[in-house]
């Protein structure tokens, strides 16, 4: 009986790093002893064998291509994707439904998945209950998927996490790509060498999503902190089209006219590719990490700033509590998806012809609730960040969660569940 780990592995996503971590996690359980081997492939078949270069361990989550022959290893089969209805017959595979799951007498199918918002799409329950498994990383998505009327078994097992050293054998610590930074309103001279900088420093990183709501946490961050405190900010992120970019800054002038000062602390932003090495040094670089998102599955971010002993502000959505406890959570008022549409001027989002709003292949109603951050809370909680208590405490509550994610304990629920739904 074998065991096929399968999902988009060559892609820069979360999807993508939850599934390297539980590659690495599985590996380190002893996945390489299961009887008739440990197997890992691409969903689709175009998709190219690139991998991450986590801390030089890319060789133990190296993958095959699309390998048809391997779905139809009698075993256990598990796919990180999201749950659409992907089933096929052996004898009937259509390349225009996606990538198809074949499913034999002698195969079982568990899907690790996740969502952002609290109510699952339409259509979403009925494909789940195709799998003999479903694992998500929280409970409150365990919760919503019950809400859902998902009947297959559901399992919590936590997202699987391992941090890179501060510094390397050399003692050499990595500096953050602050050159390839993009700088309102104005380039901070110390900040050359990566650290110069005597105030805070705050990171957020995200997609030009509506629901990261990026320009907020600039906001945040500026009602927090003048000019003259010392306090600088990156902001990590990629545009869809180009014209968001344009939006974004426009955002950022409405914001800036709004607060009327004549100097600002400052903010950079990278839209530009990171190795991996790169982006781990911006989390090392900060002392705070913010989250303005109005809703996360559960928001990897947290997980990279939890176990470095980095304070995180974040708003209080049910992803982000789950994820992080610990956090400093910013207030927010309720609110349904339709009414945070009047602030997405260039929206990512495309109308559903059948029912609603489309957000990516999951669909999104108007009706949907979400919670929507209060700025003048996220900018008491960025100054409440400063206070070297509240450093101190972060530090501590970082080996709770290297204990909650650690690789080997992931890798062994994996597997444990593996086994049960083996045939």
């Amino acid at each position: 009986m074998s065991l096929v780990y399968r999902s988009f592995l060559f892609q820069k996503t979360g999807y993508s790093l939850a599934a390297h971590m539980d590659v690495l996690a599985m590996a380190e359980a002893g996945a390489g002893e299961w009887p008739g081997g440990f197997k890992t492939c691409t969903l689709t078949p175009k998709a190219p064998p690139l991998t991450f270069d986590l801390f030089g361990r890319a060789q133990q989550v190296a993958q095959e291509r699309h390998d048809p022959a391997s779905w139809k290893l009698p075993g256990v089969q598990i796919i990180r994707s999201i749950p659409t209805d992907v089933f096929a017959p052996y004898e009937r595979a259509r390349s225009d439904q996606g990538f198809p799951i074949y499913r034999g007498p002698e195969q079982r199918v568990i899907c690790a998945t996740v969502f952002e918002a609290p109510r699952w799409p339409m259509g979403w329950a009925s494909s789940c209950n195709l799998y003999d498994a479903i694992v998500v990383p929280g409970e409150w998505l365990a919760q919503a998927a019950r809400a859902a009327g998902v009947e297959s078994r559901i399992e919590v097992i936590p997202h699987a996490m391992e941090w890179p050293p501060e510094r390397d054998e050399n003692g050499l610590s990595e500096i953050p790509p602050v050159d390839k930074a993009k700088w309102w309103w104005e380039r901070p001279s110390q900040l050359r060498d990566g650290y110069g900088y005597r105030g805070p420093h705050v990171f957020t990183d995200g997609t030009n999503m509506l629901r990261k709501n990026l320009s907020s946490a600039v906001e945040a961050f500026w009602r927090a902190f003048d000019h003259d405190d010392g306090a600088v900010m990156l902001l990590k992120t990629s545009w869809f089209k180009p014209i968001h970019e344009a939006v974004f800054m426009h955002e950022l002038s409405q914001i800036r006219k709004k607060l009327g000062r004549t100097k600002y602390a400052p903010v950079g932003l990278i839209d530009s590719t990171l190795t991996w090495s790169e982006h781990w040094s911006l989390f090392h670089w900060c002392t705070t990490y913010l989250s303005m998102a109005y809703a996360e599955g559960v928001g990897y971010p947290l997980l990279q700033a939890g176990g470095l002993g980095k304070v995180i502000v974040c708003t209080d959505s049910p992803g982000h509590r789950d994820t992080a406890p610990q956090a400093l959570f910013v207030e927010s008022r309720d609110a349904t998806f339709g009414q945070l549409r009047p602030f997405d001027p260039v929206s990512t989002l495309d109308r559903c012809e059948h029912c609603g709003y489309e957000f990516g292949v999951a669909h999104i109603h108007e009706d949907d609730p979400w919670r929507v951050p209060l700025i003048e809370s996220a900018a008491v909680r960025l100054r409440e960040a400063t206070k070297p208590q509240v450093q101190a405490g972060a530090l501590i509550d970082a080996v709770k969660v290297h204990d909650r994610h650690n690789l080997r304990a992931v890798g062994e629920q994996f597997l444990k569940l593996a086994r049960e739904a083996a045939p």
